[in-house]
């Protein structure tokens, strides 16, 4: 059953090349579209992340500094928010670099 699909398909490709390249590239561009759109949702939420844990990491000082907390829960604190950022900033990085892939692989289509 495999091999007569695999004949079936190979047989309209290289009858039909062109349609065969448009339907191959229309059902690639959808599922690469809802990737990316996903992607860039995630970046986004990951962005607004990091700049909240900056404003944290601001309160936490400046609390601290007012002698408002302790120096121990300020270390764990800070500590906790600074590897999560440092986290963040990584996943960041990561996720823009296959975005960009992803553009560039899509002007290449055409």
């Amino acid at each position: 059953m495999l091999l007569d699909t695999i004949k079936t398909v190979s047989a309209y490709a290289i009858s039909s090349e062109a349609e065969f390249i448009e339907k191959v590239r229309a059902v690639s561009e959808v599922r690469q579209a809802q990737v990316a759109k996903d992607l860039k949702r995630k970046l986004n939420k990951d962005r607004k992340r990091s700049k909240e844990l900056n404003g944290l990491i601001k309160k936490l000082y400046e609390a601290y500094a007012g002698e408002k907390i302790s120096e121990k829960r300020f270390e764990m604190l800070s500590g906790e928010y600074e590897q999560e950022q440092e986290t963040l900033e990584a996943t960041i990085a990561q996720e823009q670099a296959e975005l960009d892939a992803f553009e560039a692989d899509t002007a290449r289509v055409d």
